[in-house]
């Protein structure tokens, strides 16, 4: 596997159109393109986040960059686990006319998801001096986490699309779980309104960790420590999968496409 990231690396001009054409056949016809996009979230977290502060009594001015900002997070790092099981099925015209190493595909896809990520940046730029107390909270271990959280969508994305690959089934299966797993996320909730025995269990979601690394700096938070170690976890349960895989695996899986 590790050979087969090193290729796909050197490859990054293939990564970079992969990514760019999906994009780019996804807004077709479209004369604004990726704006609506952005207008469609930005209007769902305004009604959402009007809607939701006044049946739970909270300001909007606190309430709205709290879930904007997470909504915005949440869908970039769902969609890009969602969205991987069926990537290899998708690209499958790549590996079955020549060789390329999987983690092509892999790269591209989460190239692709980071772009239409960049696409929401606005919205969060504004829900933050829209927030009344705007203040950044960057700690040292902050790139940590990033790394952590890029390290997570990848492993968990090749394991995903290989499985999936395998069984066309779990396709479905996964969908399910990300549906379910939005109702036990800290988007539209806060944690401090659950129990606090319960509060150290919110952080077995790997989701839920990515969103506190991310929008508690943002929002003059500081991240719980517990985040970083399930997100480690994770990262090492979806690493050991993915090398299994790999190595029981990948010899079969054109064949399976």
């Amino acid at each position: 596997m590790i050979l087969d990231v090193q290729e796909a690396l050197t490859q990054w001009r293939l990564i970079h159109l992969l990514g760019v054409s999906t994009l780019r056949a996804r807004f077709a016809r479209s004369k604004l393109g990726q704006v609506w996009l952005t207008l469609s979230i930005f209007i769902n977290i305004c009604v959402v986040g009007v809607v939701w502060s006044l049946i739970w009594h909270i300001p909007v001015a606190e309430y709205l960059p709290y879930i904007g900002i997470g909504q915005v997070i949440y869908l970039f790092a769902s969609q890009t686990v969602n969205d991987s099981t069926n990537i290899l099925v998708a690209n499958a015209r790549l590996y079955t006319s020549q060789r390329f190493p999987l983690s092509l595909s892999i790269f591209a896809h989460i190239y692709k998801n980071f772009i239409v990520f960049s696409y929401m940046l606005p919205i969060v730029i504004f829900l933050f001096f829209y927030f009344p107390h705007s203040t950044l909270n960057f700690d040292l271990y902050f790139p940590i986490g990033v790394l952590l959280t890029l390290l997570f969508l990848f492993a968990s994305s090749y394991t995903l699309a290989i499985v999936c690959v395998r069984f066309r089934d779990m396709i479905q299966v996964i969908a399910v779980l990300m549906q379910s797993t939005f109702l036990v996320t800290p988007v539209m909730w806060n944690i401090t309104m659950i129990p606090m025995r319960f509060r150290s269990l919110v952080y077995i979601n790997p989701f839920a960790a990515i969103l506190d690394i991310f929008r508690a700096p943002l929002l003059g938070g500081q991240t719980m420590e517990l985040a970083y170690v399930s997100l480690l976890n994770w990262d090492i349960f979806f690493l050991c999968i993915a090398f299994l895989l790999h190595k029981k695996l990948a010899k079969n899986i054109v064949f399976w496409m």
